[in-house]
């Protein structure tokens, strides 16, 4: 698995990306968008070291993260990686007791590319984002 980024459920893209930039320096920020499986706003910017976050703000009151934002637990939404083949990483991370938290989805985030969310045994999400461009040797 290869790190690709932070994801942070906000109220609103505007107030995710004014804390960001004043406390965190990120910058970079990316045009919004929207994807409409996940029922998200969402957009992508980087720190001065690099690191990589994304913002998501619910649509309405059945996106996924809506009770998140709302309540202000599990704001620190998910961890993703990019995995070169999601089904066989996604049964193997099954094997080890991780359980998936939603199907197979293509996301318009990264070009239509698979992705799936997964529960880990610590309780955090992570999502798989599918691409065959990452070497196994990670």
């Amino acid at each position: 698995m290869k790190f690709d980024h932070l994801g942070i459920a906000v109220e609103t893209l505007a107030v995710g990306r004014e804390v960001l930039g004043r406390s965190l320096g990120v910058r970079q920020w990316t045009a919004m968008a929207i994807d409409p499986v996940q029922n998200v706003q969402y957009q992508f910017g980087r720190d001065p070291s690099g690191l990589r976050y994304e913002l998501l703000a619910p649509v309405n009151d059945t996106s996924p993260i809506w009770r998140a934002v709302r309540t202000k637990a599990r704001t620190l939404n998910h961890v993703a990686y990019r995995v070169p083949h999601l089904t066989a990483t996604v049964a193997d991370l099954v094997a080890q007791h991780w359980k998936a938290v939603s199907s197979v989805t293509p996301a318009p985030a990264f070009d239509g590319a698979n992705i799936q969310f997964l529960l880990n045994p610590l309780g955090f999400v992570v999502e798989l984002i599918e691409d065959n461009s990452v070497t196994t040797d990670i």
